[in-house]
């Protein structure tokens, strides 16, 4: 009966988007938000491969570290994704670091 799923504010936001893109939850879902996290291209591609996400009312992934390509390729899977706050990595010793939204 589970129609809202919000996992946010993650540092495992890719690896999420994985195991629910493979699970059989995703195509009861209304929402799906993963907002705040630290969603890339690699959870992103896991959505769309998926092919179950056109259906939902709200796909959530405000503040993530998409590429402009991968937000194009999300939205046209889905019509309702709301992808505010586009991040870009921190460069560290030649290494991108990502960040939630919210932390210490």
């Amino acid at each position: 009966k589970l129609q809202y799923l919000g996992l946010r504010n993650s540092e495992y936001t890719d690896d999420i988007a994985r195991a629910i893109a493979g699970s059989p939850l995703l195509s009861r879902l209304k929402e799906l938000d993963l907002s705040m996290g630290t969603l890339t291209d690699r959870g992103a591609d896991a959505l769309i491969a998926s092919g179950q996400i056109g259906h939902l009312d709200r796909l959530d992934i405000t503040h993530h570290y998409l590429s402009d390509e991968k937000v194009a390729a999300l939205a046209r899977s889905t019509p309702n994704l709301v992808a505010d706050e586009q991040e870009k990595p921190d460069q560290w010793d030649g290494q991108p670091h990502y960040y939630v939204s919210v932390s210490e």
